[in-house]
């Protein structure tokens, strides 16, 4: 029996497991799970801004440095992932999800369009200035509201609700 079966065919964030830089997130088709598919589910959050968040600069140097020193990834240290309080985004939310909109409409056009030197350069400081804001002001980023689930290759999946960084 497949534990997974209601998150069939929604839109998450799928993510890279391994590699130097993983991970890595993108916007998944929506289908149904496969082994070793792992996928992020937005409870409350716009897909294309937690794209623009945890595709960061600011958030992999924070995953790399203080969570997960690996080149494995797992739905476990992911959880870790500081988001910014949502009411402290702001204005620059809706900048941030039009600068991915922007690179998935011409990433369609081409596959090879070199998004890292244009919008990815703006969300990066549009993130960093978020987290200088917040420890300027004595605010903490908090762990964003998501469920990660993954189908392991026993068929069967582990799911986890995250909020705050921490398991419930």
């Amino acid at each position: 029996r497949h534990d997974g079966r209601q998150y069939y065919f929604r839109r998450g964030i799928t993510f890279s497991h391994t590699g130097y830089y993983a991970p890595t997130f993108r916007v998944s088709s929506g289908g149904v799970f496969d082994t070793a598919g792992s996928t992020l589910f937005s409870r409350g959050w716009d897909l294309h801004l937690l794209l623009a968040l945890l595709n960061s600069k600011t958030a992999r140097y924070l995953f790399k440095n203080f969570i997960n020193h690996s080149v494995n990834t797992s739905e476990g240290p992911l959880k870790e992932i500081p988001l910014p309080d949502r009411g402290r985004i702001g204005g620059t939310e809706v900048d941030l999800i039009e600068l991915v909109r922007r690179i998935m409409l011409r990433q369609e056009e081409d596959r090879y369009y070199p998004y890292l030197q244009r919008e990815q350069v703006e969300i990066d400081r549009i993130v960093y200035d978020l987290t200088i804001s917040a420890q300027m002001n004595g605010r903490r980023w908090s762990g964003g509201t998501f469920a990660a689930t993954r189908v392991c290759s026993r068929d069967k999946t582990v799911s986890a609700r995250y909020r705050r960084g921490r398991s419930r």
